[in-house]
């Protein structure tokens, strides 16, 4: 079996998993519980977010737990719009950013009069740095912005926008660092908002963080317990939320070591593509070695990516978390105008156990394929 769409998740580490079913057995207690086990679970979560804190090195913000990225995205940019609407009403986004933003601007647009301004991509798939700026003014709460983009993995100048961003006090500056995390070397030093999912790091599934400033207030989305410091109520995942902490280190512990790896079946697989007259690479050299897209030319992406699977070879398309609701690429529309390159994508995703012999496999079977399968 050849997995290639570590994008969509990765597979979880057995360390963290050793770890995950201890503290079940362990530190099962409700951490709001009064007696001593409860204190104790208290305890190791808060010790937990200090970890969390101290790996990104961040003095200034707080972790709230959550189920994931989708959550902590929906989380902050609900929370924060209701919260601080009377400022105004306008929110700047990417045309290239992941379902549980764009559906969640959405939502607030059409429900709570929310003016969103998405702003085209650049060929190469980062924002357009120039529209942004002159999209922002002083009726703009929010700006939101993919860290890096989980089907190209173009990567955004997350720091010249915080720079910018700094002329405009009453935007809050949200990242969705999710495919960043462990990957990029990125500072969140100057980032208000941030969110990260551990099940692309070889976590456990069902288990993220939204990390905020701490002077910054949200309305909540759960009511109930004051779990989360209110944000979040309900009986929390105690372990998953615990070995959070040590997935975190242990992704960005490894991500020098994993350099190495990655950029070896990276290069590998983009010097095929690139001579590869039968697909339109939509990647390029200079963002995450971790993703590389490309849109075929004159097959159907649907059946091409099940003929791989029927030979046990697991490749992405669009975003896991919109492949089955949208036909066309927003992030491949937006760099490309093509409809056609927009239909038709191939993601394929890395992680340090990815082998040199796996992509030659994948570059075998695709041609086979190609050849195999009769499409127009």
């Amino acid at each position: 079996m050849i997995y290639l769409d570590n994008a969509a998740t990765t597979a979880v580490k057995q360390e963290i998993l050793d770890t995950y079913n201890e503290l079940n057995r362990s530190f099962f207690a409700n951490p709001s519980s009064p007696h001593r086990l409860g204190k104790e679970v208290d305890v190791l979560l808060l010790q937990a977010k200090k970890n969390i804190l101290s790996t990104f090195n961040l003095n200034n913000h707080r972790v709230i737990f959550t189920s994931g990225a989708t959550e902590a995205n929906n989380m902050f940019l609900k929370g924060a719009y209701l919260n601080y609407k009377n400022r105004g009403n306008k929110i700047v986004t990417s045309a290239g950013e992941h379902p549980s933003v764009r559906a969640t601007l959405y939502q607030l647009a059409k429900h709570f009069e929310a003016e969103i301004v998405e702003i085209p991509l650049l060929s190469t798939g980062e924002v357009d740095l120039d529209k942004l700026k002159k999209a922002i003014d002083k009726n703009t709460i929010i700006c939101s912005l993919i860290a890096v983009n989980n089907e190209t993995g173009a990567i955004n100048d997350i720091e010249e926008v915080a720079v910018f961003l700094k002329s405009f006090p009453k935007c809050l500056f949200h990242v969705d660092a999710t495919q960043a995390v462990g990957k990029v070397e990125l500072s969140y030093q100057n980032v208000d908002a941030f969110t990260f999912s551990a099940h692309k790091l070889g976590g456990v599934k069902g288990s993220g963080a939204l990390i905020v400033k701490k002077h910054i207030k949200l309305v909540s989305l759960l009511s109930g317990g004051t779990q989360e410091e209110g944000y979040r109520a309900g009986t929390p995942n105690v372990a998953a939320n615990i070995v959070l902490a040590k997935t975190l280190r242990l992704a960005i512990d490894d991500q020098k070591r994993n350099e190495e790896i990655i950029k070896a079946v990276f290069g590998k697989m983009m010097s095929f593509l690139q001579s590869f007259n039968r697909v339109k690479l939509n990647s390029t050299s200079l963002g995450s070695p971790y993703i590389v897209n490309f849109s075929l030319l004159d097959r159907k992406a649907s059946v091409i990516v099940e003929a791989l699977s029927n030979k046990d070879i697991n490749v992405g398309t669009l975003s896991a978390c919109s492949s089955r609701l949208d036909k066309l690429s927003p992030t491949i529309l937006s760099m490309s105008n093509d409809e056609s390159l927009a239909s038709n994508t191939i993601r394929v995703s890395f992680s340090n156990e990815t082998k040199l012999e796996e992509v030659d496999e994948f570059i075998t079977e695709l041609k086979n394929v190609l050849s195999e399968v009769k499409y127009g």
